[in-house]
């Protein structure tokens, strides 16, 4: 499953379909920040700052659990190396807010900035490897896709989502060569 953890009031998430450098999601409320896990810096969103210090030290609790979790998924370069690490403040975080299954391994999927996009799975699930991408392979299977709401992007009945930013096409995708199942 994508939430990973959860204390006083603050979930943290790991997408499938993520990009790099790599980093996880916290959530407290209705504020979002994605965080690296090499360092704890804001790569974009704002949390409260008790929140932030809260997960910060979540993060050094737990920084061997998450490189020895990354070390099984390769990761391809940023398409965005170049920006500075803290985009913090004043960014849109983006959110999946609706999504349609098309014809093959295609979904259409609208954003929470107004975007729309087309994006075809067909690459993606061919060169998958592990449990959860499985499934995804049975085009009725592959058409249970939803909004989770919570979450705020596309997941599957086995939990398997993907990150906005990827989907909305402004990253690139890590390699699912190493996609496994959490449980």
């Amino acid at each position: 499953m994508p939430r990973i953890s959860f204390f006083y009031g603050i979930a943290i998430y790991m997408y499938w379909r993520d990009h790099g450098p790599p980093h996880f999601h916290a959530q407290y409320g209705e504020h979002w920040a994605a965080l690296t896990i090499a360092d704890g810096q804001i790569l974009n969103g704002s949390l409260p700052p008790r929140a932030l210090r809260m997960v910060r030290e979540w993060r050094r609790a737990h920084e061997a659990e998450l490189a020895e979790g990354l070390a099984a998924r390769p990761r391809t370069p940023s398409a965005h190396a170049d920006r500075p690490a803290a985009l913090a403040s004043g960014v849109m975080v983006l959110r999946v807010t609706d999504v349609e299954a098309l014809d093959g391994y295609r979904l259409r999927i609208t954003f929470n900035d107004g975007a729309v996009r087309d994006v075809d799975f067909a690459e993606d699930l061919a060169r998958a490897a592990g449990t959860l991408a499985e499934p995804l392979r049975d085009l009725d299977y592959f058409r249970q896709v939803r909004v989770d709401e919570q979450l705020r992007t596309i997941v599957w009945p086995n939990g398997l989502d993907a990150d906005p930013d990827v989907l909305h096409g402004d990253r690139s995708p890590v390699s699912l060569a190493g996609a496994q199942s959490a449980a």
